[in-house]
């Protein structure tokens, strides 16, 4: 991506940290700057969005698009995240796609490692992935941001330096760069909400992935 992204938070060039795709199959990227682009899904190129960085204490955030209700053809953006020197506080905020004010609605249950990456469904639920020594997946209150249901995961393969987190099809797709040993490991995931197993279907990818998104149009169960 050649987004013309200021500093990051912590100095120098700022990276993706985050991204969500709309309706429109148009992602938006969250940079470790703070601030938000449209990313062309076809070409890769980009422009601001015009989000304001740092409202409410968000300044790094997980996202993701979520139906307003099943089947409906309005959305809107959930955030999960906060301080950036500090990710290990985790709220959740909600953000109208048209007028781009984040709303903050509560605090996020929290893993040992850091805030969750957020993914939504055309049914309208929100679900999050959260990294750790005792990873999870769950579903998630939009209008209160408590737990509604909750997956233990077992290990998955050492320390994550990276994560990003999808839903397509009934399925949960889990991107995790893990430190093993004295190197990064990328690999993904598979997670079944009715056998609560993940399965690993690649190992040593070639990418380090921080951000994965999926529109509200995808479909929600296969067969």
């Amino acid at each position: 991506l050649s987004c013309p992204a200021g500093t990051a938070f912590s100095g120098g060039r700022a990276t993706p940290f985050s991204m969500a795709v709309d309706r429109t199959a148009r992602a938006w990227v969250l940079f470790s700057s703070g601030e938000i682009f449209w990313v062309s899904t076809v070409d890769g190129s980009c422009k601001p969005s015009g989000f304001a960085k740092r409202q409410n204490g968000f300044e790094t955030f997980g996202m993701g698009f979520v139906s307003d209700a099943e089947g409906s053809e309005n959305e809107t953006l959930f955030l999960a995240g906060g301080p950036y020197d500090n990710q290990r506080v985790a709220n959740l905020a909600s953000v109208d796609p048209k007028v781009l004010m984040v709303n903050k609605i509560g605090s996020l249950q929290l893993s040992a490692q850091s805030s969750p990456e957020l993914t939504g469904t055309g049914k309208g639920e929100l679900y999050g992935y959260y990294p750790g020594s005792a990873p999870f997946v769950g579903q998630i209150d939009k209008s209160s941001a408590a737990a509604v249901r909750r997956w233990s995961l077992g290990s998955m393969g050492g320390t994550p330096s990276g994560w990003a987190f999808a839903h397509w099809g009934g399925r949960f797709y889990i991107f995790i760069t893990a430190v093993v040993g004295a190197a990064d490991r990328s690999m993904v995931f598979e997670f079944d909400p009715a056998t609560g197993k993940a399965t690993e279907v690649k190992t040593n990818a070639s990418y380090k992935v921080v951000g994965a998104g999926v529109s509200t149009c995808a479909p929600v169960i296969i067969g």
